[in-house]
């Protein structure tokens, strides 16, 4: 099977509300794999597989972020993921879900307000299954960025 992409945003809203407007806000989302892997059509996850988790407005800069392992993963020996728009590894790279707790700072960690990302038009944060052995069957992955609208009200002098 090929690696596919999977959406598991909810609302498909990439506005944000008066309330986010100029301020920094957290977005963040948890993915249960074993109800995702439930509703896949092919029942089986593999390395390449891309899970859209966040939307993200035209816009918006994403200040930071991070993966958190919530329930290690199970069924597989080994498993990392990456965090990114464009399914890149930006914000996170190769965090290990073998093991419970956050990403590591640096190579595979949170990224830092110093190296925000500016989204021009309207993504998603990208959740990327980049290695994986064995089968994997379960595991919680809880994927959360800060962002900034900068796209809100502006007072022109």
């Amino acid at each position: 099977m090929a690696a596919e992409t999977i959406d598991l945003t909810t609302d498909k809203d990439t506005r944000r509300s008066n309330l986010h407007s100029g301020a920094i806000y957290r977005k963040d989302a948890i993915v249960n794999l074993a109800t995702v892997l439930a509703g896949e059509s092919d029942g089986t996850y593999e390395a390449g597989d891309v899970f859209q988790v966040i939307d993200v407005g035209a816009g918006t800069r994403i200040l930071g972020g991070g993966i958190e392992i919530v329930d290690v993963v199970t069924g597989a020996s080994a498993a990392t993921f990456d965090l990114d728009v464009a399914a890149g590894d930006d914000i996170a790279d190769g965090v290990d879900a073998t093991s419970a707790g956050y990403g590591a700072a640096g190579s595979n960690g949170v990224l830092g307000f110093t190296n925000a990302i500016q989204v021009t038009t309207a993504d998603t944060v990208d959740l990327k299954l980049v290695t994986l052995t064995g089968t994997l069957t379960g595991g919680r992955i809880r994927c959360f960025v800060w962002l900034a609208d900068l796209d809100g009200p502006t007072t022109e002098l």
